[in-house]
C-alpha cells in the first residue's frame, strides 16, 4: 500500500509541475501579446504593434502600463477641459509619456 501511495503522491506532483510551467507560459505569452509601443492619432493615445490584437484608442480613466527607465509605471489617462491628454501615477503625480514609449493595457 504504500508504495502506491507514493507513486500517486508523484504522478500528482508532476501533474503540477505540468500545469503551473503552463500557466507560466500562457501568462507570458498573454504579456507579450498585449506589449506594443504608444502611438499618437485622431487626437487619441493608443498601444500599436500588440501580436494578434487590434488597435485600441486610449480613453480618459484608463489604465496603461508604460516603460520609465527599467520597469512598468502605471499611468492613469487623463484629459483636462480643453482635452489635452495627461497622465498620472498611482500617487497621482504627472508622469511624461511620449509617442514611442514601450506600452501595455492594465495596471
Amino acid at each position: 500500500m504504500q508504495h502506491g501511495r507514493r507513486s500517486v503522491v508523484s504522478w500528482f506532483a508532476l501533474v503540477a509541475v505540468v500545469v503551473l510551467r503552463l500557466s507560466l507560459g500562457l501568462l507570458m505569452a498573454s504579456h507579450e501579446n498585449r506589449e506594443g509601443f504608444l502611438d499618437y492619432g485622431s487626437g487619441r493615445y493608443k498601444p500599436i504593434g500588440r501580436a494578434g490584437r487590434e488597435d485600441h484608442y486610449l480613453h480618459a480613466g484608463e489604465w496603461v502600463q508604460v516603460w520609465i527607465g527599467t520597469q512598468w509605471v502605471a499611468v492613469q489617462v487623463q484629459a483636462d477641459e480643453w482635452g489635452r491628454w495627461y497622465f498620472l501615477d498611482a500617487d497621482g503625480a504627472r508622469v511624461e509619456v511620449q509617442v514611442g514609449m514601450r506600452a501595455r493595457l492594465g495596471s
